[in-house]
């Protein structure tokens, strides 16, 4: 009897309901990410990293800034520990945004940028 547990997971209580905010699931989120990123031990898109983004920053805002050097992004991810991915389908976009985006502050913050490992 009694009430049923409480749901568990990104929009659960352990979380404050903001997201993977602990340590733990933010690696294992990313793992996983990384892992579906490559097809036979390649990659299957051509993907950048980002730190230093506004714990506020979503998909949306790193998919806009990631426009601004006239790139075209296919994904983006935002992780709670204020890095993300974006995700190129082609490799003159990737180059670009690798070459532009240093340069570009994110929501008002200096971020690093660099090819995904």
């Amino acid at each position: 009897g009694g009430a049923p547990p409480p749901p568990r997971g990104p929009a659960g209580p352990d979380r404050g309901g903001r997201g993977f905010d602990n340590d733990y699931e933010t690696e294992r989120q990313r793992r996983g990410m990384r892992e579906r990123h490559m097809v036979n031990g390649k990659p299957k898109n051509w993907r950048i990293e980002v730190e230093g983004l506004a714990r506020s920053s979503g998909w949306q805002e790193l998919k806009d800034w990631s426009r601004q050097c006239g790139a075209i992004p296919e994904y983006t991810m935002v992780f709670g520990d204020g890095s993300g991915v974006v995700d190129y389908s082609r490799f003159r976009d990737f180059q670009l945004a690798l070459d532009s985006l240093p340069r570009r502050p994110c929501d008002g913050r200096e971020v690093r940028v660099f090819a995904a490992r």
